[in-house]
């Protein structure tokens, strides 16, 4: 089990989700500005941007895509950490045209980013790859909709079929939007040699042992376990914010 610490103190560094394998040469976002401002990056190996992949968010009305995740995505593309063509696709219930999504989600990182104001210039390109596709978490024909959404993504901005599925809604709706994303064959085997397909599960999985254990069992039946990301905000903060407490309590971290 993978289980993937993202607070707001490392959001930034969310391009975990995704290979570190690119077909482009690599991309160093200001090494150079880096070392300057943080000596001990000197040496460590730089950021790399991936290749272009659409991230659908399932849940994308709520609170955590306006509050965390829109801005968060929006600071990477601020610091040149997103490639060019990378797509956002948000999926949920309201009636949103794109435009209206894409008003939306400019107010909320408006409130929210960490790099604000926001930068127009930014935000015209990053609003190019923001869509949206309207349909109930249990409703087959809305996934069809979003298969055809993806596949014209493939072909007009080059992500060719690279998929990261992030399911920011209450459990209850997990094993349903997995079993239609592999009804719908909207899911690769990574055994298989082709594009990745990746699904992130937010907080909570399940609310006792045995409904994260039959959460589990419903994520495996679509997905491989590798292809699985389980994200806690709180999971390792406490010890993150004492870190120098926990330095120089344990005399076996001393030099």
């Amino acid at each position: 089990m993978k289980i993937c610490n993202w607070g707001p103190f490392n959001i930034q560094h969310s391009t975990f989700l995704v290979p570190i394998q690119s077909s482009n040469p690599m991309s160093v976002a200001a090494p150079a500005q880096a070392l300057a401002v943080n000596p001990l990056r000197e040496g460590l190996e730089q950021e790399r941007v991936p290749d272009a992949s659409c991230l659908v968010i399932f849940g994308a009305s709520g609170d955590l895509t306006g509050r965390k995740l829109l801005p968060a995505l929006y600071s990477l593309a601020h610091d040149g950490l997103l490639p060019a063509g990378q797509t956002i696709i948000g999926f949920a219930r309201p009636d949103y045209t794109d435009d209206a999504f894409r008003m939306a989600m400019r107010e909320a990182c408006d409130k929210f980013a960490r790099t604000r104001p926001v930068d127009d210039a930014v935000w015209e390109n990053f609003a190019k790859g923001l869509f949206y596709v309207r349909g109930d978490f249990g409703e087959p024909q809305a996934y069809s909709k979003l298969n055809q959404k993806l596949q014209e993504c493939d072909r007009t901005r080059g992500t060719g079929g690279r998929r990261i599925y992030y399911l920011a809604v209450p459990p209850q709706f997990f094993p349903v939007i997995s079993e239609l994303l592999g009804a719908e064959k909207m899911v690769t085997d990574p055994e298989g040699g082709g594009p990745f397909t990746r699904v992130i599960i937010e907080k909570p999985f399940g609310h006792d042992l045995q409904s994260a254990r039959e959460l589990n069992r419903v994520a495996v039946t679509t997905f491989r376990e590798r292809q699985v990301f389980r994200i806690d905000h709180y999971l390792g903060k406490e010890t993150v914010q004492n870190l120098l407490v926990l330095r120089f309590a344990n005399g076996i971290f001393e030099p």
